[in-house]
């Protein structure tokens, strides 16, 4: 038998790699002055019936240093024990996927991942090619779940029936006292999901003091601690993010830990001047297999007159929450993009106005409909459907429906009492913007009403994400692709220029498809630009690859050689409708 290893592979630096197997070493060439080095090697390793199997490969990236030992960069290992135990002469155990950088004795996980496709083959001739994959075995969800190739293909040949991942996305104001030991919502549920996700807002409660200063200790221990006795020994944390008070955290089934990569985070301040972390967002993107997914957790500004100030901190968090491509803003760079948080979005109800503080006679009426679980009625007046209803902001976001009652403003200790200085609301959200063809499925959407240590009841839904299998970018047995757009028109664009005008031109981006970004010329002095055909060189010829990207369109207005271009805008385009594969797995 002989394992192969092939490389396609994206890094954060300018490396060699060497792989291990057993007491093998191999090297691939150096890649100078790169981000993303593309080895494309493929290294054979000879395994001898009477040899000991290894049960790892082991990949470690090195830093090229002329006058010094070289730097490690990051290691990963992966199990190839099932493989063996799959393996035999009729079947080639395979397979894919992008794998995470770590270094040993540093916290958490390195910025960037290597691509690694790993095959056993009898065949001393064996080649990575569409025909050798037929006959292949993938693994899909993680190494001891073994499926054919061809069976794999399920979002794409039955795109009704998609697979999923369960994510069970919880926000919460934890109003800055000390939660319960455990959280039920997170003790009773927690099994169903693969991922979970949770953002909390004034998350910051006396735990101890230190002893020589006296200060109050950060709870971000005691809070973790909480989140970890109450999902059990099945999940792990894989990324932990602070801002001010506010705090995002991602847990994932240990068995699915290999199947994220790519992770990306940001944050962006929006208290007084945008500096005061008090309101803001934290981000967190990532990879599922080949489907990028965006979290956003946020405070925005509270008080009831505040709809302006809010749509403000939205547009803000939007463009400087710096997650993957920065200048881009994240809603057009990931398939799916979840939004949750302490929204501070409250009810136009009555004669209340801009009041903090609502009249006896309207606080009376609101409380009268939630008692009668008259929800619509209160739903009716809420400002953040207002705002997407007539797009001010929120554009494209969808939301499930709030049939529970409003979640804030109630009395710590007691049960469902609404505090009579404010109206009762639901200032916490889940909300979602969909990139892709296939729709996130919202299962439930629900409210923990026993929990009472804050002013806020904790908000949890159940989010199905559809999810697309990894597929190798470049096939020996197909030809090369461009993509073309005819007809390139705006309408209606922003003007950036002295006397109402601007120089437009447009960038076509996509890191995964194209070595370069496709870009119009330049039309002069006008708002409503019509540019020539553009037609763009792909990097990948993979049809089930390409269906599932996104192109990011950035209008941009020229200001010169000697000045830096502004923004007009971005929009996207996923390639679900505009990419068609017969059954043959060929462009139709």
């Amino acid at each position: 038998p002989i394992p192969c290893v092939p490389w396609q592979s994206q890094t954060s630096g300018q490396y060699q790699r060497r792989v291990h197997y057993g007491a093998t070493v191999k090297k691939t060439d150096i890649i100078r002055k790169s981000l993303n080095p593309k080895w494309r090697r493929c290294f054979v390793f000879e395994v001898k019936e009477a040899d000991e199997k290894s049960d790892a490969i082991d990949f470690t990236i090195f830093d090229y240093d002329v006058a010094s030992a070289d730097d490690i960069i990051g290691k990963t290992r992966i199990l190839i024990t099932s493989m063996w135990d799959i393996y035999n002469s009729k079947n080639e155990p395979m397979i894919e996927g992008w794998f995470d950088l770590t270094k040993k004795k540093a916290k958490g996980i390195f910025q960037g991942a290597i691509k690694v496709l790993i095959a056993i083959s009898p065949n001393e001739k064996f080649k990575f090619s569409r025909s050798s994959q037929h006959q292949a075995y993938r693994i899909v969800k993680n190494i001891a779940e073994v499926s054919k190739l061809n069976e794999i293909n399920l979002e794409f040949e039955n795109p009704d029936e998609p697979e999923v991942f369960n994510a069970l996305v919880v926000t919460w104001n934890v109003g800055n006292e000390a939660p319960p030991d455990t959280l039920k919502i997170l003790q009773d549920r927690s099994q169903e999901f693969e991922l979970i996700v949770i953002g909390v807002q004034e998350c910051e409660y006396v735990t101890e003091n230190d002893p020589e200063t006296n200060d109050k200790v950060s709870c971000d221990n005691a809070w973790t601690k909480t989140i970890i006795k109450s999902v059990g020994d099945d999940y792990s944390i894989v990324t932990h993010q602070r801002l001010g008070e506010m705090k995002l955290t991602l847990l994932v089934k240990k068995q699915e830990r290999t199947r994220l990569t790519r992770f990306q985070t940001g944050s962006v301040a929006c208290g007084v001047g945008n500096v005061m972390t008090n309101k803001g967002a934290l981000g967190v993107a990532f990879h599922w297999d080949d489907t990028s997914v965006c979290f956003i957790n946020c405070h925005l500004a509270a008080h009831q007159g505040m709809v302006k100030e809010r749509n403000e901190n939205y547009h803000r968090i939007c463009t400087n929450t710096k997650i993957g491509q920065g200048s881009l803003g994240f809603l057009h760079q990931y398939h799916y993009v979840v939004w949750m948080g302490d929204l501070n979005y409250r009810l136009d109800f009555g004669e209340q106005g801009k009041l903090k503080e609502p009249s006896s006679k309207d606080f009376n009426a609101i409380v009268d409909l939630i008692k009668a679980k008259e929800y619509e009625k209160l739903f009716d007046k809420d400002q953040l459907s207002k705002q997407i209803k007539e797009q001010v902001a929120w554009q494209d976001f969808k939301e499930g429906k709030s049939d529970f009652s409003p979640t804030f403003k109630v009395l710590k200790g007691k049960n469902m009492q609404y505090d009579t200085k404010r109206s009762a609301a639901w200032c916490d959200r889940v909300l979602w913007k969909e990139n892709k063809k296939q729709s996130l499925t919202q299962v439930f959407l629900k409210s923990d009403e026993s929990i009472n240590t804050s002013d806020h009841k904790p908000v949890y839904s159940h989010l199905q994400i559809p999810y697309c299998p990894i597929f190798e970018n470049q096939l020996e047995d197909k030809e090369s692709f461009k993509i073309c757009f005819e007809e390139l028109k705006g309408e209606g664009l922003r003007s950036l220029d002295v006397g109402g005008k601007s120089d437009p031109y447009l960038l076509v981006i996509c890191p995964s498809l194209f070595f370069k970004d496709g870009r119009t010329g330049t039309k002069l002095k006008t708002l409503d630009p019509e540019w020539s055909d553009l037609f763009i060189n792909v990097a990948a010829n993979n049809p089930l690859m390409i269906k599932n990207q996104i192109l990011i369109f950035k209008a941009m207005d020229y200001d010169g050689a000697d000045h830096i271009d502004d923004l007009i805008g971005t929009q996207c385009l996923p390639l679900d409708d505009y990419v068609v594969i017969d059954k043959d797995r060929k462009l139709g």
